[in-house]
């Protein structure tokens, strides 16, 4: 499955900027990047260097399969519901947060957690 190709005499190899926008690419297709090079040798002297790429799926596993997210809900059972891909809790519970971005809002996040140490 080759949804994207770089070949040809004048393709970059994935280095520099190339590498990152594909890496990139592969990220928010939710694929996994292969990088290919194929070398034309005749008579043991190297005629041409093709260089691509493909991307490949990553394996999800099925929302049944995945544990259960297991935090306290205010009324005090565990919730019930099933992880986020990769993350040990639910959408509910913060498996899609990213956490705090800005120095702001670390500092306001370590504050709260010293507050809740104590």
């Amino acid at each position: 499955m080759s949804e994207g190709n770089l070949t040809g005499g004048g393709a970059l190899w994935p280095g520099d900027k190339l590498r990152k926008n594909v890496e990139a690419a592969a990220c928010r297709m939710r694929r996994r990047v292969v990088w290919i090079e194929e070398t034309t040798a005749i008579d043991g002297v190297l005629i041409e260097t093709r260089r691509s790429y493909e991307f490949e799926r990553i394996p999800i596993t099925p929302k049944s399969k995945r544990p259960l997210c297991g935090a306290r809900c205010r009324d005090g059972h565990e919730c019930r519901a099933r992880c986020v891909e990769g993350r040990k809790r639910c959408r509910l519970h913060g498996g899609l947060s990213t956490g705090p971005k800005t120095e702001a809002g670390r500092l306001r996040i370590a504050e709260s957690n010293r507050r809740r140490a104590k």
